[in-house]
């Protein structure tokens, strides 16, 4: 990401970062998740204190983006990356 964004490439930049969060997040922790669901019956308890305001900041920051992509003209500017790196 960037290496493209110093070339000046910033929508594949922005395209390869949020690809790989997106398959982080629902390769990674969907499919095992729904596997385990299938092979066993009931809830199963998951320890991960905080992960509800976790996922609420990451739905804010994507919420954030896409505000900030349909009012450019769906361009990027710098202080959208500011916003977004403080974000």
């Amino acid at each position: 990401s960037i290496m493209m964004a110093k070339e000046g490439r910033s929508a594949l930049a922005i395209a390869n970062a949020l690809g790989s969060n997106v398959q982080n997040v629902f390769l990674a922790l969907a499919i095992p998740w729904f596997a385990r669901t299938l092979t066993m019956e009931g809830d199963f308890a998951i320890a991960a204190p905080g992960i509800f305001g976790s996922v609420l900041w990451m739905g804010g920051t994507l919420l954030l983006l896409l505000v900030m992509a349909t009012t450019g003209g769906f361009k990027l500017y710098k202080r959208d990356g500011i916003l977004l790196m403080v974000t």
